[in-house]
């Protein structure tokens, strides 16, 4: 497979994940929709430079050829799997908690070392994530199941 075939590819798969998306979005009432209209109307924007970066490659490198190993096919199952089960995380265990979990563990599933880097920024993402849904936009999440633990 060529470089150029493969993304041109995923360019488009993409694309159209985020304008489907977009659409969903622009359906739902009131202010609800500015931002996953935003974010899927940026991401639709931003695959449509990466088609045409993808078209401007030069002949060398747009027909080079990416071999694909079994290590890549395992590394894309394993991002692929993770992601529904942080999907369904979300119900089962909470947003937050699966956070927790899913962030590091995918990191260091898929090589990265640094353990001091990996709770610092698993523990600031959640902060984020907390301050935009909760604080910012007051948005209503799945209860967190570990709150039940303790009587919450």
């Amino acid at each position: 497979m060529t470089k150029r075939t493969l993304e041109l590819g995923a360019a488009v798969l993409v694309a159209a994940l985020f304008a489907f998306l977009f659409f969903e979005a622009l359906g739902y009432r009131g202010r609800s929709s500015y931002v996953p209209s935003a974010a899927t109307g940026l991401g639709v924007a931003m695959c449509l430079f990466w088609v045409i970066s993808v078209m401007r490659l030069s002949p060398e490198e747009g027909n080079a050829r990416l071999p694909v190993t079994r290590s890549d096919l395992q590394q894309f199952a394993l991002i692929v799997l993770t992601g529904i089960l942080y999907l369904l995380g979300f119900a089962w265990i909470g947003f937050f908690t699966s956070t927790i979990i899913v962030v590091p563990f995918l990191a260091a599933a898929l090589g990265y070392r640094n353990w001091n880097v990996l709770v610092f920024t698993t523990l600031g993402f959640v902060i984020l994530l907390y301050g935009v849904f909760r604080l910012l936009l007051s948005v209503p999440l799945p209860r967190e199941a570990i709150f039940a633990l303790f009587g919450g």
